[in-house]
């Protein structure tokens, strides 16, 4: 009986020793992989930062054609001239009454007189510019 279980021991010892070598091979192993992960993701940022590149470019071009579809200057908006800026007061004057009329919708129409005001005022330099673009010599 003591040759047996003194077998069982060996044998036991035997089938948890290729286990225990695994086991340091695999924490070895551990690093490596985490390097290799580490390596991936800078591969991705690489990869990002081409894409980023590309993105610019075409906003660069893009930026080219709205510069060229608004002038030269590239400066569209002068409140120096005496007939564009009602023009920029009626598309400002506009533009916000429809941002204040979405927002009005959210807060339960509470911003709907602010709206109507800007509306309004709009309309007013609207046809303020209208009178002295078209007006001719009134």
């Amino acid at each position: 009986m003591k040759a047996f279980k003194l077998f069982l021991a060996v044998l036991s010892f035997a089938l948890l020793a290729p286990v225990a070598s695994q086991a340091a091979v695999a924490s070895t192993e551990a690093p490596q992989a985490a390097i290799e992960r580490s390596e991936v993701k800078k591969e991705k940022k690489l990869f990002s930062e081409a894409k980023m590149a590309k993105m610019e470019k075409k906003l660069a071009k893009k930026m080219k054609k709205i510069n060229k579809i608004l002038g030269k200057s590239g400066n569209s908006v002068d409140f120096n001239d005496p007939v564009d800026k009602w023009m920029w007061f009626w598309i400002f004057g506009w533009g916000g009454a429809i941002l204040i009329s979405v927002l009005s919708v959210f807060t339960g129409g509470f911003l709907w007189y602010l709206s109507y005001l800007l509306w309004t005022a709009g309309t007013v330099c609207l046809i303020i510019w209208l009178v002295k673009k078209f007006g001719g010599d009134l």
